[in-house]
């Protein structure tokens, strides 16, 4: 969860303001936290370009959470064309990683995963380096692939995962899966001998799996 970023070059009730309502982003309050950044934001003559960014990149985060996405992509499409420094340009990246991340969540649920893998497709071009951000997303790749039926694919995803981080329970369990679903699928197809290689790797990652 990205935490609320400090601000510099805010005085008097400006300040208060913000430091409220980044408290209240801190404890996931981002319905009130959300009234306050707009409040801010509505102040005749405006804020300064610092205390501006810090706003706006907290305002994105809490539309985030609450699930607002496509207002939450706008507001970082805003931060983003602004004058960054590198740790401002990774915090908004991952601001805009999660809230596409969210939206692919609800096209999955909704049996829509051509658009899910589409919007994840577009989080490659925000991470920069982050590890940790790039897990996440081919994580989600892999489930959206999987739902979509195409399970090389999302063992490639997984795969990758794996790679990048051997103690992600979460991943290897998901690896497992699919190849194993591999297997069935091959099985069903009459393919026994090429089945029996899959079932191989998923003993090989997993000697305790009951059913390969």
């Amino acid at each position: 969860t990205n935490r609320p970023i400090i601000m510099a070059g805010a005085h008097g009730e400006v300040f208060d303001k913000v430091t409220e309502a980044n408290e209240l982003l801190n404890q996931d309050n981002s319905s009130r936290a959300l009234e306050i950044y707009d409040d801010l934001l509505a102040i005749p003559g405006g804020l300064n370009k610092q205390v501006s960014k810090v706003v706006l990149t907290n305002r994105a985060e809490s539309l985030s959470r609450l699930g607002q996405v496509d207002e939450a992509l706008n507001t970082c499409e805003k931060v983003e064309a602004m004058e960054l420094d590198d740790a401002e340009r990774e915090h908004i990246g991952d601001i805009s990683v999660n809230a596409l991340l969210r939206k692919a969540v609800l096209a999955d649920s909704e049996g829509d995963y051509e658009e899910s893998i589409r919007i994840i497709k577009e989080c490659f071009q925000k991470v920069d380096g982050n590890q940790e951000a790039l897990n996440k997303i081919l994580y989600n790749m892999g489930a959206s692939l999987t739902g979509a039926g195409q399970l090389r694919e999302a063992k490639d995803c997984y795969e990758q995962v794996v790679d990048l981080d051997p103690d992600s329970e979460e991943a290897n369990a998901a690896l497992v899966t699919t190849l194993y679903n591999i297997g069935v699928e091959l099985l069903n197809q009459g393919d026994c001998e090429e089945a029996c290689d899959w079932f191989e790797q998923v003993i090989e990652r997993d000697p305790s799996h009951v059913d390969a």
